[in-house]
């Protein structure tokens, strides 16, 4: 939901939300904070049993995203 986050949605709650998906058991979103959100890095929401694996499976890429100089 690269471009949907605080677009999209009621609130800018971003893509899914707009099409009712949000918060079901079976969506998996990723999300990136590089948008509309001004930061940096990304995120990936979804069930706990997800959200374990990715932590458990792909450690390498949580907080791989270098800062920026300023």
């Amino acid at each position: 939901d690269a471009h949907g986050l605080g677009v999209l949605g009621d609130g800018g709650r971003g893509a899914p939300q707009g099409a009712g998906l949000a918060g079901r058991d079976d969506v998996v979103v990723t999300v990136t904070l590089s948008k509309s959100l001004g930061a940096q890095g990304g995120a990936v929401l979804g069930p706990a049993r997800v959200v374990d694996h990715l932590v458990n499976a792909a450690r390498t890429f949580i907080f791989d995203t270098g800062l920026a100089p300023a």
